[in-house]
């Protein structure tokens, strides 16, 4: 008869570290599944950070060379040039260095604008072909030229 007691409580001395192990189980198992959704959401966090940076240097060049076409002033406004430092460290040297082969045209064209009005809003001569130039690479900068350099930085295709 001692036997029979005495394996009924073993038994009963093995089922609640059982229960006690499962529970610890369930609950590192639900503390990996909620980390996992963390590192997702800090994920998507960094990324939509990122993209909201990208695209206020994005607008800004933007506007500053769809200014210069609907007829503003043609230098580079200090907000454009303030953001080189921002746009090599968001999107590399390629787009920092078009961003200041934007401005150079802008400072020339507004030179070249500069020299017209003291010349009775009459371009010299011999600027004619160069201030044609930079306003049409300037034109193609805001139609289309800022848009497919800036696109590959701000595609939302990769990070769904």
């Amino acid at each position: 008869m001692c036997s029979e007691v005495c394996w009924g409580l073993e038994i009963l001395k093995v089922v609640p570290t059982g229960i006690l192990g499962s529970i610890a189980a369930y609950i590192a198992w639900r503390q990996f599944r909620i980390g996992a959704e963390q590192r997702q959401i800090a994920s998507a966090k960094l990324k939509l950070d990122l993209f909201e940076k990208r695209l206020a240097v994005f607008e800004a060049t933007w506007r500053a060379a769809s200014d210069v076409i609907r007829g503003g002033r043609a230098y580079p406004p200090a907000y454009l040039t303030n953001l080189y430092p921002h746009a090599a460290f968001l999107f590399g040297p390629e787009v920092e260095e078009y961003m200041k082969t934007l401005a150079e045209k802008m400072t020339r064209l507004g030179t070249i604008d500069q020299l017209s009005e003291k010349n009775g809003d009459v371009v010299p001569p011999e600027l004619v072909n160069e201030h044609a130039q930079h306003r049409d690479w300037i034109s193609h900068a805001a139609i289309e030229g800022i848009r497919s350099k800036f696109s590959p930085y701000l595609g939302f295709s990769q990070w769904r």
